[in-house]
């Protein structure tokens, strides 16, 4: 039963690897990062804030790629990377999603393990599988963003927590620390480490005072020696620590969606269920050990409880929810049936899996769906000479068709190395790379918008990201100045339907309730041709 959790995890995260990349922030942003960071020669993390895990990961493995580049004569200078991935991005997005893909797939394996400290050996599949099929976990993993790997830290330091909690050693005091420093390098928001963390080392052992004190050291130089930037460049993360608190935790904040429907779609009632149930049983079973593993997922949630989160923030607490909800299918199947325990439990955890796994692979088969901006890009491609004037949505690509990278955007994105890029031959010009100009930015729209490009492109979108939407008034001067419609993609139906729900905080497109009602992903883009 394990096995096959692990490989309907795998399943269920890797089946969209190789979906055309959108050049978004969830998608493209960190790879992207990583490219610059190899060619400008540093390690500087694309938002300190973040944590650095994912950029030096990221990074590395770039390293190694344009080291591989370099020998086989592929790369002569760094800049030829910069150039590769101009060209075709794919190859390093997909780079990006493998490594959260692998990096989930290790966490459903950990808190397969947790759950076994906690319920006994018919707890640890159960988990395995709650976690698999776990929604926000599987949304997460197909992000090329640090919240799949910091759950995957967090479950990580809580299992090294009980192994010094049982066996206390220097041994086990340095890897709780390195994992402590690790999952803080992930992301920042992890800080509620601290209290299991802390309980381990005051509660384990008799030589207290110097693991706590070898824990904390190893913590201290393993953060730093992964985000040095916090030290280099203090200014900036302060500043971008407190623009996300005001984000996060101003009253009255941006999120729209009520904490019980927010449990509910990203963590799963059947699974809240069992890890409630699991909670008593594991301290009934394991005492102390099980206040420590219970320790950081509740200061979590209790701090979200105080925020406006996204969405995606859940997907760090569904470790410890599959973890407890296997024990307490486990405590379920003891009482219900004594003498058939595996087979309830196969039972309890098949009911309570049955709705997140419905989404999960709604949300999976949307994503495997052509987005609209992708299909725009290549109706362009298709039907609008290379380097002619094209009107856009926005200066922000969410709401735009996937296109080639004119001199401009160049020169926006890569203002150093745009010489080098267009000795290059970027932007190619047997590309689709467009004269381009764009109708807004952000939220804010020409109000004296006069169509004048032979192609001029709008997105609408009923209910997720209505900032980008093309005000109605630009329609109205499209259709009074004689263009015709000559392509639309539909995203989603206007009224939505039913049932649809998107974060409201989040750039994303694909929705966090309701995928199967929509034949795209990506907002509703109409190109239009001048008369």
């Amino acid at each position: 039963m394990l096995l096959a959790a692990i490989v309907l995890a795998a399943v269920l995260r890797g089946l969209p690897l190789l979906a055309p990349p959108l050049g978004v922030e969830l998608d493209a942003a960190y790879p992207r990062s990583a490219v610059r960071a190899v060619v400008e020669r540093d390690w500087k993390p694309l938002a300190p804030v973040h944590g650095a895990l994912l950029p030096d990961l990221l990074r590395a493995l770039t390293t190694l790629g344009y080291g591989a580049g370099h020998v086989s004569g592929r790369y002569a200078e760094r800049v030829d990377l910069l150039a590769d991935f101009v060209r075709d991005p794919l190859p390093f997005v997909v780079l990006g999603r493998v490594v959260i893909v692998v990096v989930s797939l290790v966490g459903v394996c950990l808190t397969a393990l947790l759950a076994a400290r906690l319920g006994g050996p018919l707890a640890a599949p159960a988990a395995a599988v709650l976690l698999a099929t776990s929604y926000i976990h599987v949304r997460e993993s197909l992000h090329v963003w640090p919240d799949a790997i910091a759950a995957t830290c967090a479950v990580a330091t809580v299992l090294a927590a009980l192994v010094h909690l049982e066996r206390a050693t220097l041994c086990t005091a340095l890897v709780l620390g390195a994992s402590a420093g690790l999952a803080l390098a992930g992301k920042y928001a992890l800080v509620p480490l601290a209290i299991p963390v802390a309980l381990a080392l005051v509660l384990g052992g008799e030589a207290r005072l110097r693991h706590l004190v070898t824990a904390c050291t190893v913590a201290l130089v393993v953060f730093l020696g992964t985000s040095p930037y916090v030290v280099f460049d203090w200014a900036m993360v302060t500043l971008q620590m407190r623009i996300q608190a005001m984000g996060s935790f101003a009253p009255g904040g941006p999120s729209q969606i009520a904490w019980p429907t927010l449990l509910r779609i990203t963590l799963g009632i059947g699974p809240l269920v069992l890890a409630i149930l699991g909670v008593v049983a594991s301290i009934e079973r394991r005492g102390r050990a099980a206040v420590v593993a219970a320790a950081f997922p509740l200061a979590y949630l209790a701090m979200l409880a105080r925020a406006n989160p996204y969405a995606r923030y859940f997907a760090i607490a569904a470790p410890f929810v599959a973890a407890f909800g296997g024990a307490g299918a486990v405590a379920i199947a003891e009482r219900m049936a004594p003498r058939r325990v595996g087979l309830v439990v196969a039972l309890v955890v098949a009911v309570a899996s049955a709705v997140p796994l419905h989404q999960s692979w709604q949300h999976v088969a949307l994503l495997r769906r052509a987005d609209t901006r992708v299909l725009a890009g290549e109706w362009l491609a298709a039907n609008v000479e290379p380097g002619s004037a094209v009107t856009l949505p926005n200066i922000v690509p969410y709401a735009n068709p996937v296109v080639a990278p004119n001199a401009f955007i160049l020169r926006l994105e890569y203002p150093s190395w745009q010489p080098a890029l267009a000795a290059r031959g970027l932007p190619d010009p047997a590309r689709s790379s467009y004269r381009t100009r764009y109708q807004g930015m952000l939220g804010n729209y020409d109000g004296g918008f006069v169509p004048q490009d032979p192609v001029v492109v709008t997105a609408e979108h009923p209910a997720a990201n209505t900032a980008l939407a093309t005000p109605a008034v630009n329609v109205a001067r499209l259709r009074a100045a004689g263009y015709r419609i000559a392509v639309r993609f539909e995203g989603v139906p206007d009224p939505p339907p039913r049932g649809l729900l998107y974060d409201p905080q989040d750039a994303d497109y694909a929705p966090l309730q309701g995928a199967e009602h929509l034949p795209h992903p990506g907002p509703t883009l109409t190109i239009w041709r001048a008369p």
